[in-house]
C-alpha cells in the first residue's frame, strides 16, 4: 500500500522552509542581547556568521544547520548584516565538519535543547494521535507534533520522520 502523504508541498514549504520575506524573517530571526553575547565568544568572522545561522535555524523552523542541505543566502545575509559581518564569510564555514557539530551542539545547550532519539518516537506518536482527535487534516497533527518536541526541548527531527510519526 502506497504511504499518503500527511502534508502538501505548501504547507511543508510553511513549515519547515525559511520565510523570504524581509518582516519574517525579522519575526523569527531577530537576534537578543544573549545572542550577540553568544556569537560574540567565537573566534573570526567565519564563525561567527556560522553561529549565528545555527542559532536561527535551531530556533525557526527547529533544526539546525546540515552540510547537506546548507543555508539559505538571504538568511546568511539577514544574520551577517545584524552581527556586522560579511555574507561571504559563510561560505568557509564549516571547512572542518567538526566546526558546525560542536556549534550545533552548543546552540543547543544554550537554548535548551537536546537533539532527538529513537527514544523520542512515542512522544511523536502519541502527540499525533493526540491532534488526530479533533481532525483527519495532516497539517494540525504535524503541527501538534512540532509544538509538542517543541515543548519537551528537542529539536525537530527531519520533516519526513515527523510526517511519518503523524
Amino acid at each position: 500500500m502506497a504511504r499518503r502523504d500527511l502534508l502538501t508541498d505548501s504547507e511543508r514549504h510553511a513549515l519547515f522552509n525559511v520565510p523570504a520575506a524581509r518582516e519574517d524573517l525579522a519575526r523569527h530571526y531577530m537576534l537578543s542581547s544573549r545572542d550577540f553575547a553568544l556569537i560574540a565568544e567565537r573566534r573570526g568572522d567565519t564563525n561567527q556568521i556560522g553561529f549565528a545561522v545555527q542559532l536561527a535555524l535551531m530556533r525557526h523552523p527547529g533544526f539546525g544547520f546540515t552540510l547537506e542541505v546548507g543555508a539559505p543566502g538571504h538568511l546568511v545575509a539577514f544574520m551577517a548584516e545584524q552581527i556586522d559581518v560579511s555574507a561571504s564569510a559563510f561560505d568557509t564555514y564549516a571547512a572542518r565538519p567538526a566546526t558546525a557539530s560542536v556549534h550545533a551542539r552548543q546552540v543547543g545547550g544554550a537554548l535548551g535543547l537536546r537533539g532527538p532519539t529513537n527514544a523520542d518516537l512515542p512522544l511523536l506518536i502519541e502527540a499525533g494521535a493526540k491532534a488526530a482527535w479533533s481532525t483527519d487534516r495532516g497539517l494540525p497533527i504535524v503541527v501538534g507534533i512540532m509544538e509538542s518536541l517543541r515543548a519537551s526541548g528537542i529539536t525537530l527531527p527531519s520533516p519526513s520522520v515527523i510526517e511519518r510519526a503523524g
